[in-house]
């Protein structure tokens, strides 16, 4: 079978749609299976950045004898980065999952509301000629089309 590369939405990632994650054809877009299931991998860099961030915060921070305000907030301003850059993709895969079970739920909730509008739209039996409601002819019993 051929591969059917796609771009995910979420993490802008390049994986095979035929062997997981979502892809809608009409629209042709995709998200990958890590995305869908809210596990990214959580890499050294991620916590390099976050413990690399609060050292120069904490380095920078403690006053001695030459301590410039300059320079304490500099390291403020960086090593808030560093870890802003750490959580932020965290943070956002975590987002992206409420986003998408609150969406699948939303999804869910019409189609069941379709199902029970034409259950409750009255039709006429092509037996018996009754109009009558749901799945079968509540006078001869014949499944409904």
């Amino acid at each position: 079978m051929a591969k059917r590369m796609v771009t995910c939405d979420r993490c802008h990632r390049r994986f095979n749609a035929d062997r997981g994650g979502r892809f809608d054809a009409l629209t042709g877009r995709g998200t990958c299976p890590a995305c869908l299931t809210g596990k990214t991998k959580v890499t050294g860099g991620m916590i390099a950045k976050i413990a690399f961030g609060l050292l120069l915060i904490i380095a920078v921070g403690t006053p001695d004898e030459d301590w410039e305000l300059g320079t304490f907030l500099f390291g403020l301003v960086l090593g808030g980065a560093l870890i802003a850059w750490g959580l932020l993709p965290y943070l956002r895969g975590r987002a992206a999952l409420r986003q998408m079970e609150a969406d699948a739920a939303a999804e869910e909730q019409a189609r069941r509301e379709r199902i029970e509008l034409v259950r409750n739209t009255p039709r006429v039996c092509s037996a018996c000629g009754a109009t009558t409601k749901g799945d079968v002819c509540e006078y001869c019993g014949t499944r409904l089309k």
